[in-house]
């Protein structure tokens, strides 16, 4: 089958898509909390956070940034009314990211985290963003550039999400690229570092059994694996996400990206 052309997300936003998402949040807080710390621009007033889901990275923005106006961009109604519920002070908004023009304008930052490996035209969200910044204002991007386990369920795990997502046009290591679609967007001057980040197992084991628990409604996933194939790697990442082995730890490395309006 070849790959589609419109977007696509294959992660849902059912009640154990957002328990997977509370679990994200809190695994990759501390890396974008130093990274979001050290990018921001000195003053910032207006920020936007891209494909905002339940609000954690939202939330994080705002308590670090302490800029007055933070918002959170999400098309998913089920995670808006998450987000909403979760954080009552925040400002949410039903907006796909890949329609122009973004309702706020003269932003300083705008953020995005494990949002454009989901979709099938990562560079029209750069540009999009980079016009809606004020001079000065800077865009931060972090999309995963690798994932290293040597546990065998794992590395089967990650290769069948990379299958699933070029079905679907889009890039499990979407970061080896953002730099170089970055540059082309031609709006700003563009710096990048990879961070790698070393996850237990046994959280990323059970982040991945999440989604494989929904992967049994995806039509590639079915025609492509199985179900029972889904099945067993279900059941064998669970038992690593129960086990008390000193297992080693997942390298996730991170492309952090600030592109600097000018």
């Amino acid at each position: 089958m070849s790959p589609t052309k419109t977007s696509h997300y294959s992660f849902g936003d059912s009640n154990l898509a957002a328990a997977r998402l509370e679990r994200l949040a809190a695994a990759y807080a501390e890396s974008s909390a130093v990274f979001i710390r050290g990018a921001l621009p000195l003053h910032v007033e207006r920020a936007v956070d891209l494909g905002s889901g339940l609000g954690f990275t939202t939330q994080l923005l705002a308590e670090i940034s302490q800029a007055p106006n933070v918002v959170g961009y999400e098309r998913s109604t089920q995670h808006l009314e998450r987000a909403r519920l979760r954080n009552p002070t925040l400002t949410f908004r039903e907006v796909d990211v890949l329609e122009s023009p973004y309702p706020d304008s003269a932003l300083d930052v705008v953020y995005s985290r494990f949002l454009l490996t989901h979709l099938h035209c990562p560079e029209r969200v750069i540009r999009i963003s980079l016009e809606h910044l004020r001079s000065g204002g800077r865009l931060l991007l972090e999309e995963t550039t690798d994932l290293v386990s040597p546990l065998p369920a794992l590395q089967h795990y990650y290769a069948m999400v990379g299958e699933m997502q070029a079905h679907y046009g889009q890039q499990l290591t979407i970061g080896l690229q953002l730099s170089e679609i970055a540059n082309a967007v031609g709006q700003g001057g563009v710096t990048a570092r990879q961070t790698p980040i070393y996850l237990p197992a046994v959280t990323m084991s059970t982040l991945h059994a999440m989604n494989i628990a929904t992967w049994k409604h995806d039509p590639f996933m079915l025609g492509a694996h199985g179900i029972d194939t889904l099945d067993q790697l279900e059941t064998t990442l669970n038992a690593i996400a129960q086990s008390h082995d000193d297992l080693p730890p997942v390298i996730c490395t991170m492309a952090q990206v600030v592109v600097e309006r000018v």
